[in-house]
């Protein structure tokens, strides 16, 4: 059963990566556009990484140790004028969880921390490391807690980052058509994202740039991001967040 809990662990890291639930839950998002140092990155028409992060927490829901609900898609729509070039640097062809490291070291582009939150009262947030790989179209994340591993796939679609994210279910019950049920059809557990962070470095190529940022500073003086999530009860939600510009 350890063994079973373990692995729903790891997915449900990725396969949750944001989450927003119930009338009292409260969620923070920021991003931002970082330098090879990790400082927020003002210039434009620069090559930049990207600081991310989220977290979610309940105080209602007990009964389900105040787990917040899963996201389904998390999307992350990027300043209007951003460019992205995965020709910037080597790409991974495909991650592999059986190889150490998953991918060539050469591909690594980042790295941060998770924590998912298991529906059993009294059970405390389990940390999880974040790696980040270069691949053509988008990302590989690489996600390791408990000894396990799992691998997420977004995608870059114009100035969006796309990632699908399918439920992690705690046997018995089983991802049926995108909800948790087990072999009856009851209704069943899954685990969820309380936390989750990740830094990308700049990475440029010639005339080849990772993240580009956009041609112009508004008068505000900030790019605005926006984290789009749709939730496993149908709902959805944008969220907004700014990163200073010159």
């Amino acid at each position: 059963m350890r063994k079973l809990l373990a692995g729903a662990v790891v997915g449900a890291v990725v396969l949750a990566i944001a989450a927003i639930a119930y009338a009292t839950t409260t969620t923070t998002y920021s991003q931002s556009f970082i330098n090879k140092k990790g400082n927020v990155l003002k210039t434009r028409n620069a090559s930049a990484g990207t600081n991310f992060a989220t977290s979610s927490s309940e105080d209602q829901n007990a009964e389900n140790n105040h787990q917040p609900k899963a996201a389904r898609e998390f999307d992350i729509i990027f300043p209007p004028g951003t460019k992205f070039d995965n020709a910037a640097g080597p790409q991974c062809k495909n991650l592999d969880t059986t190889k150490d490291p998953p991918c060539p070291n050469k591909t690594k582009i980042g790295s941060g921390h998770a924590q998912v939150l298991s529906p059993f009262p009294g059970d405390a947030p389990i940390d999880a490391t974040v790696t980040a790989y270069n691949r053509k179209g988008g990302l590989w994340l690489h996600v390791v807690a408990l000894g396990n591993q799992v691998k997420l796939k977004p995608v870059f679609k114009g100035r969006r980052l796309n990632t699908k994210v399918p439920p992690t279910c705690i046997p018995p019950a089983t991802d049926q058509g995108g909800t948790c049920k087990d072999a009856g059809g009851n209704p069943g557990k899954e685990l969820v994202l309380t936390e989750f962070d990740l830094k990308t470095k700049p990475l440029q190529k010639g005339k080849h740039v990772l993240i580009k940022t956009p041609p112009n500073c508004p008068k505000t003086k900030l790019w605005p991001f926006t984290a789009h999530v749709e939730y496993s009860d149908g709902s959805k939600a944008d969220y907004h967040t700014a990163s200073a510009c010159k």
